[in-house]
């Protein structure tokens, strides 16, 4: 089992040229985005400034007692309320995007050379690693046929599937509708269907529990992406011929 994983880890690396692609994109893009957060924080504490200006304004007015209250206090009422619409929008705002920043970075870090990093680490390191980038990988016949990939990976894989197509010569729209299919096949995957009687397996929550014998294998499992390391072949005195099943 751990094989058919090891291999699987190569196909989800990021080309240099796309990381770099990327971190210029989203050095660009955050800059955009905190300056126009900065302007429209700006914005609505002005317009709180005009609110209370406009208060204090009709709180003189209520003052003469020969102008109409009740209208005085139907103006107070409605500027209280659009205070607090502009306050509720005011917390609303990020200037600093920086935690957004370092969180897509660490993605693109992790995919720059998957398969080296997954080889090298422990079997807890693995486990995260596995936890971090799969919802789920389908296997059969000792082969990787479809996963279901966590966010943002799904969405950044898809991106450079469209990058890639804009790199051979694809107009931007088409493009785009393989980025959208990349992105729909990852967190939505199809797999190969396997022959009855080929070898799968799915992955044991522990290795010593028992094995259920009656698994089809015409649709190929779902391993849990947690137990990759657990699946040696020292366990093959516990599988069964054609299927191993955990409970």
């Amino acid at each position: 089992m751990i094989r058919p994983v090891e291999e699987h880890y190569k196909t989800i690396r990021f080309p240099p040229a796309f990381v770099a692609a990327m971190r210029a994109g989203m050095e660009s893009a955050l800059a955009d985005t905190e300056a126009a957060q900065r302007l429209l924080r700006k914005q609505l504490e002005d317009q709180l400034v005009t609110l209370e200006t406009k208060e204090e304004n009709l709180l003189d007015l209520a003052a003469d007692a020969t102008l109409p209250q009740g209208k005085i206090r139907a103006r107070l009422l409605d500027i209280g309320r659009q205070r607090e619409r502009l306050r509720s929008d005011l917390a609303t705002v990020v200037d600093d995007l920086s935690d957004g920043e370092k969180f897509l970075e660490a993605n693109l870090k992790m995919l720059e050379d998957p398969h080296a990093l997954y080889m090298g680490a422990s079997d807890e390191i693995r486990r995260k690693l596995n936890q971090a980038i799969f919802k789920l990988i389908f296997v059969a016949n000792e082969e990787v046929v479809g996963d279901e990939i966590n966010s943002p990976l799904a969405e950044l894989l898809a991106a450079q599937h469209g990058f890639r197509a804009r790199e051979a010569g694809l107009n931007k729209d088409d493009a785009l509708d393989q980025a959208l299919a990349e992105l729909e096949h990852h967190s939505a995957p199809t797999t190969r269907a396997t022959p009855k009687g080929g070898s799968c397996a799915v992955a044991v929550e522990d290795p010593l529990t028992g094995i259920d014998e009656d698994v089809n294998c015409i649709t190929p499992s779902a391993v849990d992406p947690r137990r990759f390391e657990l699946l040696t072949s020292s366990m093959r005195t516990r599988r069964a011929t054609n299927c191993a099943k955990g409970p």
